[in-house]
């Protein structure tokens, strides 16, 4: 089984995410639903790491993604320590590769 490690990075995205969605769009209901299909979400990394397409870019690390609520998170899969490394969650309309 694998451990879910979430960086300060992407606890920041998620941070500014859920305050969008509970203050500006005044939808508390979306940020809890972000929150619950994350956690599901990271319950099936531990069993299935690499459950999710390869993102691919010019860096040493290989990012793989997954969609909630048209927002992109990019992940890693350590394989030495057995650990999934979530580092970033980005509006699916961004420019991945400017954020990564």
């Amino acid at each position: 089984m694998y451990q879910i490690e979430y960086l300060p990075s992407f606890e920041q995205d998620l941070n500014q995410i859920l305050i969008y969605y509970e203050l500006d769009c005044q939808s508390p209901q979306t940020a809890d639903a972000i929150l619950e299909c994350l956690d599901q979400i990271a319950n099936e990394l531990t069993l299935f790491p690499r459950r999710y397409p390869k993102y691919d870019l010019p860096l040493d690390s290989i990012y793989r993604l997954f969609f909630i609520k048209g927002n992109a998170v990019f992940y890693t899969v350590e394989e030495s320590s057995k650990t999934v490394r979530i580092h970033r969650m980005l509006n699916g309309h961004m420019d991945f590769d400017k954020w990564l």
